[in-house]
């Protein structure tokens, strides 16, 4: 299908939360913004939500997917989303949606519009993530309750923060290492600008912390962790190089001893005996 000449822009997070700690809407909407650039498709706004998407009345309670819907349609524009799971985690809300509108859908990850089919077969994905968090959520909780825990006190929310810090700390580690894996494969792409670098990185399927797609911006810290670990990486290599042995220097006012088999008879003699050297 050919590119789109207009875009209306949909963003979401599902809490505001989320939205403070990692700027994503901002993030989003910046991923939208520079697609459009590149690829010429005149972006005319950007509508966001801050809710989930998972429930089966979360279509009703994000009145700006609603809107940019109808602006889409009215200036004959595609709806742009990042990804598609933006739009919906629920197939059962997403096929009633699909259904009421013609508005074409355009996803920045996949580069093009999607057809009904692609959009659900995503939304069915990210509902099975989400399903399969809150799961783990609900098993961890009842383990807790069994292990006598009291859920919602500070010492319970101090041990789950800790915990969520520690994965996190862990996720980010690897991230690290593989952007220097990267860089180390060739000289080149130490050289490449960040955003050309995030571009890589995507296309290599290696996405931030947050399964999300690097922007120029987003990357800088990570890709300085990088350059540390390639540093450190060689620093240990070195440590690991055999040492050499020291080539024994002598004096010239320390003769060199003679081999004893240039000696005279007195003098093997005296150096046999077993007293020889003491005084």
């Amino acid at each position: 299908m050919t590119t789109p000449a207009t875009a209306i822009g949909y963003i979401r997070v599902s809490t505001e939360k989320q939205n403070e700690e990692d700027r994503a809407l901002e993030k989003q909407a910046d991923t939208i913004r520079r697609h459009c650039a590149e690829r010429g498709i005149k972006l005319i706004g950007i509508s966001e939500d801050i809710c989930s998407a998972v429930g089966a009345h979360s279509l009703e309670r994000r009145p700006s997917l609603s809107e940019a819907t109808r602006w889409a349609a009215r200036e004959g524009a595609c709806l742009m989303v990042p990804e598609p799971t933006r739009l919906f985690r629920n197939v059962i809300v997403a096929e009633r949606w699909l259904k009421s509108h013609d508005v074409a859908v355009y996803s920045v990850r996949e580069g093009r519009i999607l057809a009904h089919s692609e959009i659900l077969n995503a939304v069915r994905s990210g509902q099975q993530v989400a399903d399969a968090t809150r799961e783990g959520t609900v098993i961890a909780l009842a383990k807790s309750r069994e292990g006598g825990a009291v859920l919602g006190s500070k010492a319970d929310r101090s041990a789950a923060n800790k915990a969520s810090a520690v994965a996190r700390r862990l996720r980010s580690d690897e991230i690290v290492d593989l952007i220097a894996h990267v860089l180390l494969e060739d000289e080149a792409y130490r050289d490449l600008s960040h955003r050309a670098l995030a571009d890589l990185l995507n296309r290599r399927n290696i996405l931030t912390g947050w399964q999300r797609l690097w922007t120029g911006d987003g990357l800088k810290r990570h890709r300085k962790l990088a350059e540390q670990r390639i540093e450190e990486w060689a620093e240990m290599e070195r440590d690991d190089l055999p040492i050499e042995p020291v080539p024994l220097v002598v004096l010239k006012d320390d003769p060199v001893p003679a081999p004893i088999s240039d000696l005279d008879e007195d003098e093997k003699e005296m150096r046999s005996n077993p007293q020889f050297g003491i005084f």
